[in-house]
């Protein structure tokens, strides 16, 4: 006697299959519709593995692209980023706190320095707008 796997199609269609094959008055018959049936199903479980292959490529590429993206700075290729002296090349051997009213020109002056060194060892200096007590190197060297 033949036993159904209820598991593989839905209970109802199991039921057809076995009326079918119990009515069948050839082994023929039988080995041909299961086959049929188990290639078919076979064939579209092919089908969608190859869409959730492709969708699960699609998703890891996003992934890679936001990723490199978001550490691009690291990689040294930012995008639309100006390149800057790297202020970790400057040895600062002597700093003032700015004082209120103080300016590029009254530091440079004060300290006897010219305007290109006096930028070159403070590089991200705003010399429209100091603040009480910032820190301004004013003896240094830049490597």
């Amino acid at each position: 006697m033949f036993q159904a796997p209820y598991h593989k199609l839905g209970f109802f269609l199991w039921a057809f299959l076995y009326k079918y094959i119990e009515k069948s008055t050839t082994q023929r018959n039988t080995e041909f519709l299961l086959h049929y049936i188990y290639s078919e199903k076979q064939v579209q479980m092919a089908k969608n593995s190859s869409r959730v292959a492709i969708m699960n490529l699609i998703l890891l590429l996003s992934l890679l692209l936001m990723v490199s993206m978001a550490e691009s700075r690291q990689l040294g290729i930012g995008f639309g980023k100006e390149e800057t002296s790297n202020p970790s090349n400057i040895n600062c051997d002597s700093v003032y706190g700015a004082e209120e009213g103080d300016t590029c020109g009254s530091v440079i002056e004060k300290f006897n320095l010219s305007s290109d060194f006096f930028l070159s060892i403070n590089p991200n200096i705003n010399c429209d707008s100091f603040f009480v007590g910032q820190w301004l190197c004013t003896q240094g060297t830049v490597n």
